[in-house]
């Protein structure tokens, strides 16, 4: 019986870069770089932020001032079974609601809008980075919630695409 301490020649592979992998992989960086210029370069800026409930548009505000309905501030959305409601507040509102059956909390400062509270379970909507860009949005699945930046001034949105 002998024992190997060495290992066979054919266990081990070395793996060699070929000319056509280091093409691919420069061109998948170079596609990246330019996608990322794209972004950052054709990025508009929001104008108003909707909120929306079930797909219903329930207000608009203006992100930028010296519009119309340009109101900084908190805006609470309640939900008591099948009404929801929006109320605005200069400071930050008292969050003991117990006879509504759920909320959001949304602040719009400085061009942006963020959510700071609200009593849905996986807090997604809350951790979520604030949106100020035209297109961006945060949901809140469990409120049937989305807050969406506009960028059209006059209101009108054009469609992204049509489908049958």
């Amino acid at each position: 019986m002998t024992n190997r301490t060495h290992m066979d020649d054919h266990s081990h592979k070395t793996f060699v870069l070929k000319k056509a992998d280091i093409v691919l992989i420069a061109a998948c960086f170079l596609a990246a770089a330019l996608l990322g210029v794209f972004f950052i370069f054709c990025r508009r800026e929001g104008v108003s932020v909707r909120i929306l409930y079930d797909g219903i548009a329930l207000r608009t505000i203006a992100l930028q001032s010296g519009q119309e309905d340009t109101a900084d501030g908190y805006y609470l959305i309640t939900y008591r079974d099948d009404v929801v409601a929006t109320d605005y507040y200069t400071d930050m509102p008292s969050l003991d609601l117990p006879e509504y059956t759920g909320y959001n909390l949304l602040l719009v400062s400085d061009g942006q809008a963020r959510i700071v509270s609200a009593d849905c379970r996986d807090q997604i909507c809350v951790r979520h980075k604030p949106i100020s860009a035209a297109g961006e949005s945060i949901v809140c699945l469990p409120h049937e919630l989305v807050i969406e930046i506009g960028g059209d001034p006059d209101g009108k949105e054009t469609l992204d695409g049509v489908t049958r």
